[in-house]
């Protein structure tokens, strides 16, 4: 399963460990981010804490080249994951806007034919990450 994170996602697995590390062990789970989200993250002002947010996007992230458009760095973000990825994690309220106006578009006009599916850190890390575990 392809995983697009968006910027804010690496600040709540820098404050959760114990869901950063299962993350980084679930071959499961392909992390990819794209140039949008890297310069985000290169351009958080507190350096240990910018220096803690690029070690993770390092250590768990393949990279995508996102849309070069004039579109909101949102709206590139979201068109990278939707053309790429299952799944878009994010707590941004306007990336969810966002997968709220692409479901009422034709389905014919959606990138690879199918819905992209935006979640929430929480709803991500429970039905997701952490789900499989749950069986054991």
């Amino acid at each position: 399963m392809k995983v697009m994170l968006d910027s804010n996602v690496f600040d709540r697995l820098a404050d959760d460990e114990e869901s950063l590390c299962e993350l980084e062990n679930r071959r499961d789970i392909r992390v990819l981010v794209s140039s949008v989200q890297r310069q985000e993250l290169a351009a958080v002002p507190d350096d240990d804490r910018r220096l803690a947010l690029l070690g993770i996007l390092e250590r768990l992230a393949g990279s995508l080249k996102a849309d070069e458009s004039d579109c909101t760095a949102d709206s590139r973000i979201y068109d990278t994951a939707a053309a790429h990825c299952d799944i878009l994690v994010s707590d941004d309220i306007h990336m969810h806007a966002l997968a709220m106006q692409a479901a009422l578009k034709p389905k014919a006009i959606q990138p690879r034919g199918k819905q992209l599916r935006v979640m929430d850190y929480n709803s991500f890390r429970d039905q997701v990450l952490w789900s499989s575990r749950r069986g054991r």
